[in-house]
């Protein structure tokens, strides 16, 4: 790994284009993209340094940051990171309790707001701020100064001497104040220092082929540790970053902007999974019978590419025929899907995987910068129910109760006025214990089993991981989230929010008459069918850890309603709050 530099410079560490007017970022709204080059990039992040600074922003101030994925993300990153200026980066989605929790505990200086939705959510919490608090917004809204006031005519920054602010800069200063959303209880500032962001990128970088890779489309949320970090690769190995029109345009923008690579959480591939196979329907029967043929052939890819000589004549044929169209449909150029967040079904990496994609997935968490393994470009770099090696610097063993431990130059400094917290998860030997269960496969690679606090045991002593069987169960097209309980109850129950679009769509082909969503669920011939599919994909587990009876709920589970962290985690605790009166009943029952 190349030596870390002393602090974290645009100019030094940052691969900008050669010639400066080459283009680093896109943004598209609407029908126009906006392409910013190197040149420009430079000029404004000096600028805005030297407009913070002039401001009466020093070292060690906290700004909190509501800005969607686009140039101006970069343009505070660097100009705060410059100045040793610590950001806080906060959910658009954030509730009233969250963002205020974190304004407070972060002692803010100043809040930059990306446009006039995020300024009507966040009302009530800027309401609360101290008058001392400066607020700029992106976007120009009446009443509150936008960002621009802040930069400076080139000319009047002579006497500027930026150079000598970054040298009082150490790679262990904090970078970043990261607020995890926590499933419980208030969220936890994760601080992160430069040397974490730095050591977890360049390691990263290491792995990456830049022969498939010169254009990336950016839209997971880079107030969130996972898109952060790939933002900083991605300019570190100067590949072009396209900001889209955000996570609801992502087949748009795939087929407008044509990207080599993009970064998902497995959710979004479960939804492009679930369109691709419910356009066989549109099929006649002949083409149908072969689309869905070829899709049973991706779903049976192996990985470790010990495929049979019959399977890469069928993969053949199947690609000219289906795996093509769909290639071309996601755009045509995109060859790289980096997912993380969460387990990826085996089935979405076999199926992607055999369509044309290179598929890795890996682990992290934002104590860690965020990642402590992941699945290389190698021959052997990607391994089936893995999340790939560990990745180079990075230590990781497995504790007697199976807990995996970390550490490494990519672990944080500690959870931000919150020693008592920090001490709970790094022990005196500087392991971080994550809190997920795993096991080392061949001394290489990083296998995720369950979160341990997440096990529960029934009334009939019998453990239970949920976490793995909510997994495979949400294989299901029908199912959109699966949360299993049973804690000290006879039996493992669960509560389902269907997939509306796709089971829509089969009630219609069934012949299924229904005037809402709530008659929709309730039908028995709908209620059949989701125990079809719980009973099918349980397979494998143990009989007594399977579910016995489900709940159906029309009610849409998302950050905003307070049922998913903005990392789309369930909040388990408080799902069985609000289904504490029909979990009761099904018990009865």
């Amino acid at each position: 790994m190349p030596e870390i530099q002393k602090v974290f410079e645009i100019l030094d560490i940052f691969n900008l284009p050669e010639h400066g007017n080459d283009i680093v970022f896109t943004h598209t709204t609407g029908d126009n993209t906006l392409a910013i080059t190197g040149n420009e990039y430079n000029r404004i992040v000096f600028q805005l340094a030297y407009g913070l600074q002039h401001a009466g922003f020093r070292k060690g101030d906290t700004i909190a940051t509501i800005i969607g994925n686009r140039p101006e993300w970069n343009y505070f990153d660097m100009a705060m990171l410059s100045l040793g200026v610590i950001q806080v980066p906060v959910y658009p989605t954030s509730g009233f309790d969250n963002s205020s929790f974190i304004f407070n505990d972060a002692n803010i200086k100043a809040l930059i707001i990306e446009d006039e939705n995020a300024l009507r959510r966040m009302k009530r919490s800027i309401g609360h701020l101290p008058d001392f608090v400066k607020i700029y917004t992106i976007e120009k809204i009446k009443g509150y100064r936008q960002w621009t006031t802040l930069l400076t005519d080139i000319d009047q920054t002579e006497n500027f001497n930026i150079q000598t602010i970054k040298e009082n800069i150490s790679t262990h200063d904090i970078a970043s104040i990261i607020y995890t959303s926590g499933t419980t209880g208030n969220p936890k500032g994760v601080m992160l220092s430069h040397r974490n962001f730095v050591s977890n990128f360049i390691a990263v970088s290491e792995l990456m082929q830049l022969d498939l890779v010169k254009h990336a489309l950016s839209f997971l949320p880079l107030c969130h540790v996972y898109e952060r970090m790939l933002n900083y690769m991605y300019q570190y190995l100067g590949i072009i970053i396209h900001y889209g029109r955000g996570i609801d345009s992502i087949a748009d923008d795939l087929l407008l902007l044509k990207p080599n690579m993009i970064c998902v959480v497995p959710r979004i591939l479960e939804k492009f999974y679930v369109k691709i196979h419910a356009y066989g329907h549109e099929l006649k029967w002949i083409n149908r019978l072969l689309y869905y043929w070829a899709l049973n052939i991706a779903s049976n890819y192996k990985l470790d590419k010990k495929n049979s000589l019959l399977y890469r004549i069928r993969h053949s044929i199947a690609d000219q025929l289906v795996y093509y169209p769909i290639r071309k449909k996601m755009g045509g150029e995109l060859k790289v899907i980096i997912s993380g967040g969460a387990a990826l079904h085996p089935k979405l990496h076999k199926s992607f995987t055999a369509f044309g994609f290179r598929v890795l997935t890996g682990y992290g968490l934002t104590e860690t910068s965020p990642v402590v393994a992941v699945s290389t470009f190698e021959y052997d770099g990607v391994k089936e129910g893995t999340v790939g090696p560990i990745l180079k610097g990075v230590s990781v063993k497995i504790a007697v109760d199976g807990e995996i431990l970390v550490k490494g130059p990519n672990l944080m400094m500690g959870y931000y006025n919150n020693p008592e917290k920090t001490e709970e998860v790094i022990d005196k030997n500087g392991y971080f214990h994550t809190g997920d269960t795993g096991e080392i496969v061949h001394k290489k690679y990083l296998k995720i089993k369950d979160r341990k606090k997440e096990i529960f045991k029934t009334s009939g002593g019998k453990y239970v991981a949920p976490q793995s069987m909510e997994n495979k169960i949400r294989e299901s097209a029908f199912i959109e989230h699966i949360m299993i309980f049973g804690e000290k109850r006879p039996f493992p129950g669960a509560i389902i929010t269907p997939n509306f679009e796709h089971l829509k769509s089969w009630a219609e082909h069934k012949g299924i008459d229904f005037k809402s969503t709530d008659e929709l669920i309730e039908n028995p011939s709908v209620i059949q069918r989701f125990a079809r599919d719980i009973l099918e994909y349980s397979e494998g587990f143990d009989h007594w850890a399977r579910v016995k009876k489900f709940i159906i709920t029309s009610k849409p589970w998302t950050p905003e309603s307070g049922y998913l962290t903005p990392t789309l985690k369930l909040r388990r605790k408080v799902i069985e709050k609000k289904y504490r009166k029909a979990i009761d009943k099904l018990y009865k029952n």
